[in-house]
């Protein structure tokens, strides 16, 4: 996955929570400056704490950030979840 589509998820997921990526920092404790320089950046990674706390305050799954599914509901589980959950 491009790194222009996971930014742009997290921006997306963010702004639909109701939450300015100010907002998100503070509540994160993510340092926003260093927050805006990354999001921006080609060649830095997102360090996937931050990843983990877009999901837990946004309430969209980590798989729906990365691109793995469309659904950015949380109680909604893919096929592939599903098949590990039933042994397969």
């Amino acid at each position: 996955m491009k790194k222009e589509k996971l930014v742009k998820r997290i921006k997306q997921s963010i702004s639909n929570s109701g939450m300015t990526q100010k907002e998100f920092c503070e509540k994160s404790g993510i340092n926003y400056d260093l927050f805006t320089q990354y999001l921006p950046s080609k060649t830095r990674r997102i360090p996937y704490e931050w990843i983990i706390a877009v999901s837990e305050l946004t309430g969209v799954t980590t798989d729906f950030l990365f691109g793995l599914e469309n659904n950015t509901n949380k109680n909604h589980k893919t096929s592939r979840v599903q098949g590990q959950d039933n042994g397969n």
